[in-house]
């Protein structure tokens, strides 16, 4: 399509100049879903961005990331001069879609994106799009099927999808592979820990809290430990955390059995330290993402995306999910096999999946 030899049918999935897309996970949520949709719809995707630097943390087996299309320059494909597909464009709103909404939003989607002829718009546009509907899709007797017959099932439609579009940089996946083969030991067993406290947290790393306020999250992973690891293996809970006082706290009440990266979050759209601040937080947060993949289980704070990528990257048998927050505490906690999310109910809540 993007050479000339066929007609050109197009998904378009940005990311505004102004931003207010979410953080990378809720990014990268709206992005596999657009590319779903424009496998389901025999669609090619593209990817403008005015801040999204791809081609800087992603490679792909497939894809030129280094060939954005942005408005403002010379098109690097005649198909964006093409008055053809500029004078038949469609704008698709999905930011901040609510999870109920989804799915008859993305039904009519593939209705009307899979009409070809007279009249039909060969170009949709998506801004800020930020929410994920790969797995919500199989609550729809119209996509099921379609899924089904691609093989895309709850437990590899994202490893699928995802393996294909991002593959994180040399240099990303070294720093991952140091931690991931300690995971792959069958002498370990892991167990991922996501504390989410807050945007504030990332701005202000010299922000003071206390573990106290999180310590159920490490009696939730002694649980789990308990029922899931062989008596013969090493305990090992990676943490990831948008707060340093937090990390340092878990290393030190845990020492045999918290590890950390070491690495310093940042927002990419609440750090406004200067673009190499905002590219650098991006590069943590996709070494975070695909290191906490790895682990044998998840345990993750509610109202976040950031943990529930890796654990649909995973493919397990799905994850629990906790409080969060600055202040929160359970002094009792049931991390009870019954307690487990399966990969498509932790797609029923926030930012969806």
């Amino acid at each position: 399509m993007m050479n000339g030899t066929r007609d050109a049918w197009l998904v378009e999935s940005a990311c505004s100049a102004w931003g207010d897309c979410g953080g990378l996970a809720d990014r990268l949520l709206g992005i596999t879903s657009a590319f779903l949709y424009s496998i389901l719809t025999s669609r090619a995707l593209t990817l403008p961005w005015a801040s999204e630097p791809l081609d800087l943390l992603f490679d792909s087996a497939g894809i030129d990331w280094s060939q954005p299309y942005r408005a403002a320059n010379p098109p690097p494909h005649p198909v964006y001069d093409s008055r053809v597909m500029t004078n038949s464009v469609e704008n698709f709103a999905a930011r901040n879609k609510n999870a109920p909404d989804l799915v008859p939003l993305w039904e009519g989607a593939l209705k009307s994106w899979r009409v070809r002829g007279v009249g039909a718009v060969r170009w949709i546009k998506m801004d800020r799009a930020n929410r994920g509907t790969v797995l919500a899709s199989r609550e729809s007797t119209l996509v099921r099927p379609l899924l089904d017959d691609l093989g895309l099932t709850a437990s590899s439609s994202y490893a699928c999808l995802m393996d294909y579009l991002f593959r994180p940089k040399a240099d990303t996946l070294r720093f991952v592979t140091e931690y991931t083969s300690l995971f792959a030991l069958p002498t370990v067993y892991s167990i991922g820990l996501q504390i989410r406290l807050g945007d504030y947290e990332m701005g202000h790393p010299e922000f003071s809290v206390s573990i106290d306020h999180h310590r159920h999250f490490f009696d939730c992973a002694s649980q789990v430990a308990s029922a899931r690891a062989h008596p013969s293996q090493r305990i090992v809970y990676y943490l990831v955390s948008d707060s340093r006082s937090l990390k340092e706290a878990a290393v030190a009440a845990y020492p045999e059995l918290v590890v950390v990266s070491g690495l310093e979050p940042h927002h990419v759209e609440v750090d406004h330290n200067g673009t190499r601040v905002a590219l650098d937080g991006q590069h943590i947060a996709v070494a975070e993402m695909w290191t906490l993949r790895d682990v044998d289980f998840h345990i993750l704070s509610f109202a976040s995306s950031f943990g529930k990528i890796p654990t649909w990257m995973h493919g397990g048998d799905g994850a629990i999910v906790l409080p969060g927050g600055r202040w929160d505490s359970e002094p009792t906690i049931d991390c009870s096999p019954a307690q487990i999310k399966n990969l498509t109910e932790l797609a029923a809540d926030w930012a969806s999946g």
